[in-house]
């Protein structure tokens, strides 16, 4: 039987190994999520799935499977991956190898000339070779059915998405000594009016959030959220209008650090085409998250503040272009727990060399969560990839990550590093 400390010595010998291997192939970006109120996430997310919707429609031709009018597309791939610190430990880094087998899965059934159902369904299977207890199935945040019904001015969807996170530092409010999976499920519809250049968007959506592993730390919660927006096209390049958006958050275990909670905001947004190449997009108003007072939380007083969310995109010249978001939110996404924090998000992607795509991703965080302990952390990553197709099929890409997060709370203090290697093939 082998002892448990040589293969671990033999794991980080083996990373010095793999770094001279990536060193010769290529690199991969990676996604940060941005969350706010829930109620006005979800409506920006119905915003990206309408342009998604929109694009699927016009470049049907990129599936690669006609049955019928069902179109398919199909697109297995796999990952290798060394992770320094899987369990998110302040001076004890556990290194790891992790093998990650994943299929993307798209279809689009047009049942009319209007009326069609997408699916798109990304997962896998994450492999440890040292840490087995922490192997676990994923499904990217990209995932779910969405269905749309054209009437008149009128475009209803309905739609339910589903992701399984598999990475804990995806969520800077939880410290890791294990498995962190959490399933977020929404499935609700929406329904966006327009009529020359005035726009209405109402929608609901039920969502529910639970833990899949025991080394999680929060409760299971749902929330009930209702949003509306209204707009006008004031110039061709500016549109602007009125949002607002009301939760109903409930835990199946309700208690003084996670009380049930309503939480409303109300604002404005305007969006604009400053150039050919440049677009931009300002979200501002006043949310207010209101606990359920108890005999255990009655000192805790509501959360109440001012919210904004910046988003650009930016194409400099044919060698950059990029895509920025910033901005404050109070938001109970992060794994249940009520928390404010500011974050910025950086994503530039540069073709310099023909045949080549380079990114370098950066993002921080920096929030407080009032019914932890007054917990804070501010959390940096960063980080470099290059892909690269190896054949007319099949696209590698090689990233290097590094996470790093501080907080007064001893045990959210870590950092990680991450180098993977990913291979994905189109039929």
């Amino acid at each position: 039987m082998k002892n448990p400390v040589s293969r671990r010595a033999l794991i980080r010998y083996g990373f010095s190994l793999f770094q001279i291997v990536l060193a010769v192939t290529w690199l991969a970006d990676f996604v940060v999520r941005v969350d706010g109120q829930e109620a006005l996430r979800l409506s920006l997310e119905n915003d990206q799935a309408a342009e998604s919707r929109q694009r699927a429609e016009s470049t049907i031709g990129y599936y690669n499977l006609l049955l019928g009018p069902v179109a398919w597309r199909f697109e297995p791939g796999f990952q290798m991956q060394y992770d320094s610190n899987v369990r998110l430990q302040q001076n004890d880094d556990d290194g790891d190898f992790i093998a990650s087998p994943n299929l993307d899965v798209q279809m689009h059934w047009p049942f009319s000339v209007k009326n069609s159902l997408d699916l798109t369904l990304g997962l896998g299977y994450s492999m440890y070779a040292i840490n087995s207890d922490l192997d676990e199935f994923f499904i990217n945040p990209e995932s779910g059915l969405s269905f749309n019904i054209y009437a008149g001015h009128w475009v209803f969807n309905l739609h339910d998405r589903i992701t399984i996170t598999k990475d804990g530092y995806e969520n800077p409010t939880v410290a890791g000594n294990g498995n962190n999976s959490v399933l977020q499920n929404s499935a609700g519809a929406n329904g966006l009016w327009k009529l020359n250049k005035l726009s209405l968007n109402i929608g609901y959506d039920h969502a529910n959030y639970l833990q899949l592993a025991s080394a999680f730390q929060q409760f299971n919660g749902a929330s009930e959220n209702f949003y509306l927006q209204a707009g006008a096209q004031l110039i061709p390049e500016i549109t602007a209008g009125l949002e607002s958006g009301f939760d109903l958050i409930h835990y199946a275990e309700a208690g003084p650090a996670e009380p049930n909670a309503n939480q409303w905001n109300a604002g404005g947004f305007c969006g604009v085409q400053l150039s050919q190449y440049i677009q931009a997009r300002l979200d501002v108003g006043y949310t207010r998250y209101l606990p359920a007072m108890t005999s255990t939380n009655s000192g805790t007083s509501d959360l109440s503040g001012s919210y904004f969310q910046l988003s650009a995109q930016h194409r400099v010249s044919k060698f950059l272009n990029y895509s920025l978001a910033a901005g404050r939110m109070t938001d109970f996404a992060l794994g249940g727990i009520p928390v404010n924090y500011y974050f910025v998000q950086l994503q530039p992607n540069w073709r310099i060399l023909e045949g080549y795509t380079l990114s370098t991703p950066f993002s921080w965080e920096d929030g407080t969560n009032p019914y932890n302990g007054g917990g804070k952390f501010t959390q940096y990553n960063a980080g470099v990839s290059i892909g690269h197709n190896l054949t007319k099929k099949l696209y590698s890409t090689l990233s290097y990550q590094f996470i790093r997060e501080n907080s007064n709370l001893s045990d959210l203090n870590y950092s990680i590093q991450i180098v993977s290697l990913n291979l994905n093939y189109k039929f």
